[in-house]
């Protein structure tokens, strides 16, 4: 099952027939989808939701330099 929806074509008729059964509609879109630039939202949204540093601390780590917020 692993990589299933790495298929886009396959991902966008299950998704659209989950959606079309609960009654809604999907946005069309022309952009492909991109797994590394999601995985690259998902992991600002938790460096800068969450501290990186603590929760290092917390399990006796120390955090690596490559995990640092990078300034925008």
């Amino acid at each position: 099952m692993h990589g299933l929806f790495h298929n886009d074509e396959l991902r966008r008729v299950v998704v659209g027939n989950v959606a079309g059964r609960k009654g809604v509609s999907l946005p069309r879109s022309g952009e492909s989808f991109s797994q590394d630039a999601e995985f690259d939202k998902l992991a600002h949204l938790v460096r800068t939701s969450l501290n990186v540093d603590a929760a290092y601390k917390s399990m006796g780590m120390r955090a690596r330099r490559s995990m640092q917020i990078p300034r925008r």
